[in-house]
């Protein structure tokens, strides 16, 4: 492109003043050598544009106004944070907004609570609940007395009497510090050792051990006097001793039962022995009975215990129903005579299925004229006849419970713990098990295992209390 002259540019340029002042919305071209400037004709627009400026700042300062406002509000409640007072605050606003045109509800006051007139002693209830929980929350987080002396008028205005209660045990003890573990006090335990007849053998090994699980001095005596003198060393498996003592109560009986005319003397060998439709498992003690098209599956669900006569008869009606019925299931027995009369429960059945009732039914036709009688049901979980109970399987929630109660007693929780988290029953709980192919530890117990806990703990919690 030829470069306009210098003449042209200037007349261009005066072309361009006059056509803005007569066209003041129409957009004009001028040149000045080879570039293009565009001109608008504004001063409308700008003015527009001012006036939306304006509109613009008297926004943000109402609604930084509207914010500040409803922190103030919000800010005479006990509410945390800073979005939570602004919340509060603008719901007071719209309360109080709706209040003055008279559509607000009517409240009443009931015990020093505002209440909806309308609200059911269901919900004033509910309601007075919900105070003292948050109340209680907020005593349990109180460090100092000044935080809790800014609760004592809400708490005697709304507060029952079991937050009365912990609040006045709160002002007790606050400002008392907790037990120091060990490793981080120096204390002397040789009157503890002598007082237990502890050898200076064990007791570095003692000391050892329980620095590195920071037991206090209390947990150190309880464990002591409760498991014996080398409980320091060695707590796992003398805790694993213990539970295993309560499961053989759970389990077995110390004077062997007595025989029923038909008793089968050979017992093991018939329970041993398959055939193209029973297939035959022994292992830990057991003759694992099981149908061939049942075999595989999904996990036990259910599982029924007989407390039952060592009787060939009854081997033969249990392999029948197993192989003709739609259910799956097998069942266990002992792989030695004695077994069945030192066993409560002789005879397990284990269902991979949820049970019906009339599979219940079933069992106990089955089952009853062989059953054992005793002065006292021995078996755990739902009865169904005598000396036929039901009970789940169990389950991570079951462990869980125990977990609970161990922590609830604060008794030797470190202890307790290791021997309940350890896999197998020689120096652990008993509850779980490492898998071979995936090494992953995974429940793997029983409920007479979780019963026999559950009564260690039971026995535990009366023993601190005697102590």
């Amino acid at each position: 492109m030829n470069k306009i002259p210098e003449i042209t540019f200037i007349q261009n340029r005066l072309n361009c003043s006059s056509r803005l002042q007569s066209i003041p919305y129409q957009r004009t071209v001028c040149f000045k050598g080879n570039s293009e400037e565009d001109v608008y004709a504004s001063s409308d627009k700008k003015k527009k544009h001012n006036g939306w400026k304006i509109f613009g700042a008297i926004t943000c300062t109402l609604a930084i106004a509207s914010v500040i406002w409803a922190f103030k509000k919000g800010n005479n409640y006990e509410t945390k944070g800073f979005l939570n007072k602004i919340k509060k605050g603008y719901q007071e606003i719209w309360n109080s907004i709706f209040k003055k045109n008279g559509a607000h509800h009517k409240f009443k006051i009931v015990d020093g609570i505002k209440i909806n007139e309308k609200k059911t002693e269901a919900d004033i209830a509910a309601q007075k609940a919900r105070i003292n929980t948050a109340l209680e929350e907020r005593i349990n987080n109180s460090k100092n007395k000044k935080s809790l002396d800014l609760l004592s008028e809400r708490i005697n205005k709304f507060g029952t009497e079991k937050t009365k209660t912990k609040y006045e045990t709160a002002l007790k003890n606050i400002g008392k510090k907790p037990p120091i573990p060990i490793e981080n006090k120096k204390i002397s335990f040789d009157d503890i050792f002598k007082k237990y007849g502890i050898s200076d053998f064990d007791k570095q090994k003692i000391l050892e051990e329980v620095k590195k699980e920071g037991l206090t001095e209390e947990q150190l005596i309880n464990r002591i006097k409760y498991l014996g003198k080398n409980s320091g060393s060695m707590p796992s498996l003398l805790y694993s001793n213990k539970w295993y003592d309560y499961y053989k109560t759970v389990r077995s009986t110390s004077t062997p039962y007595k025989l029923s005319p038909n008793s089968t003397r050979n017992i093991d060998t018939i329970t041993s022995t398959g055939n193209k439709h029973i297939k035959v498992m022994s292992t830990n003690g057991w003759h694992y009975r099981f149908a061939v098209k049942n075999i595989g599956g999904n996990k036990c669900i259910d599982r029924i215990s007989l407390n039952v006569y060592p009787e060939e008869e009854l081997i033969k009606k249990l392999d029948k129903y197993m192989i003709k019925s739609n259910i799956n299931f097998e069942y266990k027995c002992p792989d030695y005579f004695n077994g069945w009369q030192r066993r409560h429960d002789p005879i397990t059945i284990y269902f991979r299925e949820p049970l019906s009732e009339q599979v219940e039914k079933d069992i106990v036709k089955i089952a009853t004229p062989y059953t054992r009688k005793t002065k006292q049901e021995v078996l755990i979980g739902k009865k169904l006849a005598d000396s036929i109970y039901k009970v789940k399987e169990p389950t991570e929630a079951d462990v869980q419970e125990l977990r609970r109660r161990i922590h609830k007693l604060n008794f030797d929780t470190s202890g307790l713990m290791k021997c309940l988290e350890t896999p197998g029953s020689n120096f652990g709980g008993g509850i779980y098990h490492i898998s071979s192919s995936t090494g992953k530890k995974r429940v793997h117990t029983s409920p007479g295992i979780i019963e026999a806990w559950k009564r260690m703990l039971d026995d535990i919690e009366k023993f601190k209390l005697n102590n």
